[in-house]
Parts: structure tokens; sequence; C-alpha cells
């Protein structure tokens, strides 16, 4: 056995300012993940790697345990609209607001990726709305015109308290059509075995999950300065039951007690993009046209909240209650841009965004016999509400060269947007909320807020690989029009709230490559924030109020010591908080210091891997990931008592093979069989079950490369 040689790595291309950058020239937070070693190691879902990333934060809902998204903690861990922004080859995805279900992130499978890019902090200036706190980018592979190419695997895992096994296979090939064209087209199919009983109905294993996906691209270079890429994206999932442990029910370890046929879902993505690129005169010119489809269909057992209401109306046979949605968001946006550079003076960017989304949204309420899930009579009520979200936007980015080392990034951003928003309610127990029969109509509510954002980075290179900078960086989220205003005579809107993220740091490349680092201090002031309240009829609307803050410390690295060894890893120390108590009409209790929910004050990763050459072309790859993440609060409620979730730890391991163009890689993750809590508990909508990572989890993938 002999070692294999010294190689650092390819430098790190990024696009996270727009522009293809090296990930040591953006003066920003900025992690990016490789999809394709995420899929070797079976890390297939944002709860499976976001441990890998500073900052970011992955929690199940309670509904569907479908996953909702925070970093560097700005979250009120309610209902509310995203803050984080999701896009795919730079097309803004998920919905903008809550009443779209804008807050539940799509949970891409990496297999038709290339990479996935974490920018940390405010990202309003070159995103826009919903990115107050940051960016989720998922970035497709092009077509190469370079020749045929591909790619198989296949895999086979098992779960502990599983009675099933896993498995999963994806493809892709690269065709090269003429000189100028190319196509490329990928797929993939997983089954995921669950691994929770249903003590009340008899089921075994109910969480199994199956997902699949194709993407397919077609790039289209008539000259050297001008490209055209068509791109369909499409990737579904299908979860037949929920999550939830309920142990605190006094059942054992991986058991639940939930009504039949709840805690599952059903979540389509389509996305159609043409990202068109030429030059015109000394100006590059980029079009991003996008257009998405998300549909979501869940249902989750309600009985906590509604059991009562449901034998008072349909006997005892109504042992139960279930909720189901159904939401579905059309999404068109288009960004048209201009680019320049004045020689060693300055570059520019400017350009304008538009967005138009179409969302209809069903709700349902049903009595049902928990234990064979038959429906008993018809719905508890129905709620109807379609709604629209509109931006128009402008936006200017300029970096000023002052010296050879020394450079100043300006930006700014225009925003403003329109919604409009209409409900009718019908059911037996409309009496119940307002007095009068059913139905309860809504009129047309309309909305409509506007918002600037900013940006100033000062940058030093003290040589080509190493850097300074500092940051001033703002976001902001969108107001709207509240549930049920004139009904319940509550406020008709609530505003925008924003943040503005102060930050210095260092990114850079050491010894001849063989040590990468990247440090911030960060301090994200975040005012108006939007927070779910009560009327005094018990109606829920939306409102500003209160201030927040978020500060901490990061640092991440990768170490290469010796030949083929790497060692990576990440400390995160910080603290987001309220900066001012919430105020009196809120439901929730929360004095000035206490956490924003599901904040860690420390979470640190840890990986290495090793690399040996057994002979010729055949290597071998022996590695860890090590990963803490700190004690955690609740949601806010009613009281200063709050659900505490524990800190812990998590360990996975692989042993990988590699030779000629083949790979066969064994992995095992959460390799002590931790039951990590990630949400439930007080406050939640099953007080009595939680939601925990994945048991251990062990598997073997074999793939091939043409």
């Amino acid at each position: 056995m002999h070692a294999a040689p010294h190689d650092s790595g390819p430098e790190i291309i990024v696009t996270a300012q727009k522009t293809e950058q090296r990930l040591l020239d953006v003066p920003a937070p900025v992690t990016a993940l490789a999809a394709s070693t995420l899929t070797q190691n079976n890390k297939v879902r944002l709860q499976d790697f976001y441990q890998s990333v500073p900052g970011l934060n992955v929690v199940p809902n309670d509904y569907d345990g479908s996953p909702v998204i925070s970093i560097r903690g700005i979250t009120t861990g309610g209902a509310t609209s995203p803050t984080v922004g999701i896009t795919i080859d730079d097309v803004p995805l998920n919905a903008s607001t809550s009443l779209a279900s804008g807050e539940i992130v799509p949970d891409f499978d990496p297999s038709d990726l290339q990479r996935i890019e974490v920018l940390r902090g405010p990202q309003g200036t070159l995103y826009g709305a919903s990115s107050l706190g940051g960016l989720l980018k998922f970035v497709t592979k092009d077509p190469s015109t370079a020749g045929i190419s591909g790619h198989v695997e296949t895999d086979i895992d098992g779960i502990t308290g599983s009675n099933g096994l896993g498995y999963g296979g994806s493809a892709a090939i690269n065709l090269p059509v003429a000189n100028q064209v190319a196509i490329s087209l990928s797929g993939f199919g997983r089954h995921q075995p669950g691994y929770i009983d249903n003590v009340l109905t008899g089921q075994k294993d109910v969480n199994s999950r199956d997902s699949e996906g194709v993407h397919g691209s077609l790039l289209w270079r008539p000259g050297a300065d001008t490209s055209l890429k068509l791109s369909a994206f499409f990737q579904h999932t299908q979860a037949y039951g929920s999550s939830i442990d309920d142990t605190l029910f006094g059942l054992g370890d991986l058991e639940q007690s939930q009504a039949r046929g709840t805690g599952t879902f059903d979540r389509s993505t389509t996305v159609f993009s043409a990202v068109g690129k030429t030059v015109v005169g000394r100006f590059q010119l980029v079009s991003v046209t996008g257009y998405s489809i998300n549909h979501l269909r869940d249902a989750f057992d309600a009985s906590y909240l509604l059991s009562g209401l449901s034998q008072a109306d349909y006997g005892d046979n109504a042992t139960g209650s279930v909720i189901t949605n159904d939401v579905i968001t059309r999404k068109f946006s288009e960004e048209l841009r201009l680019s320049t550079s004045f020689g060693n003076i300055a570059d520019w960017i400017v350009g304008g965004f538009y967005t138009h989304e179409s969302t209809n949204s069903l709700q349902s309420a049903f009595a049902v016999n928990a234990f064979s899930g038959a429906f008993q009579g018809s719905y508890v009520n129905e709620d109807h509400f379609p709604s629209t979200y509109q931006e128009f936007a402008i936006f200017t980015d300029v970096t000023f060269h002052v010296t050879e080392r020394f450079q100043v990034q300006v930006g700014g951003r225009e925003s403003r947007n329109n919604q409009s928003y209409h409900e009718t309610i019908t059911g037996p127990d409309t009496l119940d909320l307002d007095g009068a029969p059913s139905p309860i109509i809504q009129p047309l509510e309309r909305s409509h807020d506007s918002s600037f954002t900013f940006l100033v980075t000062p940058q030093f290179k003290i040589s080509r690989d190493l850097m300074i900078y500092g940051r001033i960086a703002s976001g902001y989220r969108p107001g709207g029009p509240n549930v049920t205003a004139t009904v319940f005579n509550i406020p008709p809107t609530y505003n925008a709230d924003r943040t503005v993220n102060y930050e210095v740091g260092s990114k850079g490349s050491l010894f001849g490559g063989k040590l990468t680092f990247d440090a911030s201090l960060y301090y994200i002031d975040w005012k108006n924030i939007q927070l779910l309240l009560l009327n005094d009829n018990g109606s829920g609307y939306f409102s500003n109020g209160s201030r927040a803050r978020s500060k901490g410390v990061e640092l991440s690295s990768e170490w290469h010591p010796l030949t083929g060894l790497k060692i990576s890893g990440f400390a995160s120390y910080g603290k987001a908080e309220l900066a001012e108590e919430l105020p009196a009409a809120s439901p929730a209790y929360g004095a000035k210091g206490d956490l924003l929910p599901y904040s860690e004050r420390f979470s640190g990763n840890i990986a290495a891997e090793q690399r040996l050459a057994l002979a010729e072309g055949v290597n071998v790859f022996l590695g860890g990931e090590f990963s803490r993440v700190g004690r955690r609060e609740g949601i806010f409620r009613s009281t200063s008592v709050r659900q505490i979730y524990p800190g812990y730890n998590n360990l996975d391991i692989h042993a990988r093979l590699a030779w000629s163009d083949w790979s066969a890689n064994l992995y095992m993750t959460n390799v002590t069989n931790k039951r990590g809590e990630l949400t439930g508990g007080i406050g939640s909508l099953d007080p009595v079950g939680f939601q925990y990572i994945q048991p251990r989890t062990t598997g073997l993938s074999l793939s091939r490369n043409f």
C-alpha cells in the first residue's frame, strides 16, 4: 500500500453574487456543498446535511414533517412567511407568503444537482424579498459539447427499527448534438423505509416515503459570447405517515399513536427556466425566465385541537380529527440584468425583476374514526383562500476598484409588491367562529408595500488568496393582508420586517492551498418582526412588534496536512434573542433576552477523510464526520415555559473504494443511534410527540462514470 499524491482539490467556483467567482473571492460567508458527495453518503434531505453548514438550521414542521429553515437564528418559529430565499439556477422558487405556505421548503434530492450554495446573512440587494436571513441556491449542471459522458448509481440501505430496506438509483447522460448544441438528461428514484410503528392502528413502519425526479437541459452556444440554456426540472415526494414519536405518551421507542392516514404528504415541484446571455456593445445582457408549479397535499392529526368538536357534531365514532391542505402555487419570474467593466475602475450590474404568484389553498377539517381513518359525516369546516403576490424591483451593484488590492462594493434595490386575498369558510361549525351561519365570506382584501435594501462591502486583498472584508447588508420580508380581517375586525394588513447585518470577515488559502478558512463576526438587527397574534375572539392574525438581534462568530476551514488526508469543519457560537419583549397583544410571552426558537448557542462539525492508493488507479477513502448541535428552545408560548431540546451529537462514517470509473461506498449515519430532538412537545400540535433525527442507517452505493 502506498500513499496517493497530494491533492488539495480544484478551486471552488460559485455564483453567489450572480457571476462566476472563486469562493475565496466572494466577500461574504458562503458554503458550497458538492451534490455528488451528498448522494454518495445518502445525505439526500436538508435534514441530513444541514449540520455540515454553519448557521443553518432545519426543523420539520408540525403538520407533515416538511422542512422549515432558518439561518443565523432569524425566525420566530410560527407559521409566518419565509425568512430564507430559495432559488434553482437563479430562478426564485418558494412562495413569498405564509398564505401560500412559503415557509415550507422544497426538499430537493441532490441527485439532479451539481452543488448547493448556502449564503448566510441578508441577501436583499441581489435576491430581493424573503432573504432577510440568507439564501439557499440549488445549482444544476450545464450540458457540455466536449463529448458523451454519463453516470449511473444504485444504492441500498437499512434503518434501525425498520422491517424493510431502502433502495434507489440514478442516472445521467450528456450528449453533444452539434458543435454548438448539447443536451443533458438525469433522473432518480428512491424509496426510504419507515421505522415508526403506530400502536393505535397496528401499522408498522408508517413513515416510509418515495421520491423521484427528472431534469433535462439544452444548451446552445451560437457564439463565444452568446448562449441559451433551457431547462425542465421535476421532483416528487410522497410520504405515507408521520415521523412523530409519541414517547411521552407512555409508548416505546419509535412508536406513535396517531389517527390512521395522518402525517402524509404528496409534494411535487416543477420548474421551467430559460437563461440567455449575450453581449450588447460593452455590456453583457443576461435574462433569467422561470415558471414553477409547487403542489402540496397533506393531512395531519388535529385531535388535540378538534376531537371534542368532532365528537359533539358526529358522536362517539368521531374519535379523532384530521386537517387536510391542498395548496398549489404557480409562479412566473423574469430578471433582466446588464453588467459591464470599466477597466480597472469599476464593475457594474444593473437590472430589473418581476414575479407573479397565484396560489389556490383549500384547508378542510374532518371528523374521523382514529382507528380506521374513516370520515364521519361531512367536514367540520372547509376554508378556501386563494391569494396572489406580485413584485417589481430594480437593483444595481457597483464594485469600485480603489486600488489593485482595495475595492468597495455598493448596491441598492427598490422593491414594491402588491397582494390580494379572499376567503370563504363553510361548514356546520362556522357558528363557533363568528356567531353567523355558513358561509363566512371575507371580501377581497388588497395590500401593497415597498422596501429599499442596500449593501456596502469594502474588501482588501492581502494577496491573491487572502483577504479581509467588512459587510453591511440589509434584507426584508414583505407584509401582506390578514385573513378574515373584515369578519373579525382585525387590522387588514401587516407591514414588512427588515434586517441589517454588520459583519467583518476574512477568508483565504495558506501554505500552498493546504489550508483554507472562512471566518466572520456578525451582528444582525431585526426590526418590526412579524408575529402571529390573537384577537379577543381567538382568531389569529399577523402584526408587527418588537425587535430581535442575532450576533455571533463563525469559523470554517479545510486542511490537507498530509498526503491524501483532508480535515474540514466549522465552529459557530452565537445568540439569537429578543431585543425587546413581545407586545402585550401577542398570545405569546417573550422577555428581552429570550432566545429565538430553535436557535442554538453552539454548533460544530469536524470531518476527516484519508485517501490511500492500493494500486495504480485504485484508491480507498476512509472517513468520518462528527457534529454537535447545542441546546435549543421551542416556540414562544403564553407563559415563560417553553419546550427545551437538549443538545446532541451525531457521528457518520464511510469507506469508499474507487477504481477506474467505478466507485463503491459503504456508509453509516448516526452511528451511535442517538435520538436527537428536532421539534415537538410543548406548544406543538401534538404536545406529547417529538420528531428526531433519523436512527442509525447503514447502506452501500455503487456507481460508475463514463
